[in-house]
Formats: C-alpha cells, structure tokens, sequence
C-alpha cells in the first residue's frame, strides 16, 4: 500500500485518548471524519477515527478502541497516512498537496525556477518551497501567480512578478 503523509500528532488532550493533530490536507473531514482509516508512525499502525473536531486550524480526535490517554500518549510527534488510493472527490481546479511535491517550475518565458520540496499550508493560501541552484525561494500558490499545473508532466508554470523570484 503506498501512503500519503496527511497530519503529525503533536500532543494529547485530557484522559480519554483525544490528540491533537497539525493536519497537512485541504480535506480535513474526508481525512479526520469519522471511521477514517489512518496510519500511524512508520510502522503505520492501523487506526480507525470514532470522533473528531477542527478548531483553530487543528484537528483533535479520538481512535476507536483507545480511548485512554495510556494508549496514545507513545503517538506524540508521529505523523500520520492514509492510503494514496483512498478516493477523494477533487474540484476541476484541486490538487493534492502529494501531487505538487517534485514538480519542475517554470516562468511563462520558459525560465526554469526550480523544484517543488515543499507545500506550507497558510490562513490564507498555500505556499510551494521551490529549491533553486542557491536557496530556496516561497511561491504563493494562487491563481494570479500559477498559470498551470501539470501533474502527469510534473510541471508548474508561474506569471513572473517583479520581486517575486
């Protein structure tokens, strides 16, 4: 099974195995809703969510059949899967954070940029990390800057701003 890094649990909250969790994913209730199916730590442990809740951009759940912090408490500072081929319902303009991750970008003039290592998820809009020859450089992934995204290709054309690069 191939997975998807979609979250990190970064502490416990209370008594009754509840963890509160940075989620990196624009599908918070397909991900954390319940009887979804995770996968925690690189052993990818198995664990099914019975409940959970989004508040100030965390999610705080509960697993099904541990509901003691005992059982939970080892999780702190584990990231969590789920399964890549779990369906999720994609808007024309969507795309997987995964997805981004390795692309080839681009300016409209054809001047290579560099490369996608990362996708940092902001109140507002998400940010690639693109790591040039020197550095790296923060894209906002908005529609005024990105023209395209080709999954297949592994390729993203920006609008060069001034300043921007």
């Amino acid at each position: 099974m191939k997975t998807i890094q979609i979250g990190k649990i970064v502490n416990t909250r209370g008594l009754k195995g509840e963890v509160k969790i940075i989620p990196n994913t624009h599908f918070i209730e397909e991900r954390y809703g319940k009887g979804a199916v995770l996968y925690v730590g690189k052993d990818l442990q198995k664990a099914t969510i019975l409940r959970s809740r989004y508040e100030k951009g965390m999610v705080y759940a509960v697993f099904d059949g541990l509901e003691d912090i005992n059982l939970v408490e080892q999780w702190k500072g584990m990231e969590l899967f789920a399964d890549e081929n779990a369906p999720l319902v994609l808007e024309e303009d969507e795309v997987l954070y995964s997805d981004l991750m390795d692309c080839d970008v681009y300016t409209n003039e054809k001047i290579y940029v560099g490369r996608v290592i990362d996708v940092l998820e902001t109140r507002a809009n998400a940010v690639l990390r693109i790591k040039r020859n020197e550095g790296t450089v923060l894209i906002p992934f908005v529609r005024a800057i990105v023209v395209s995204v080709d999954i297949d290709d592994k390729k993203i054309i920006i609008e060069e701003m001034e300043g921007l690069l």
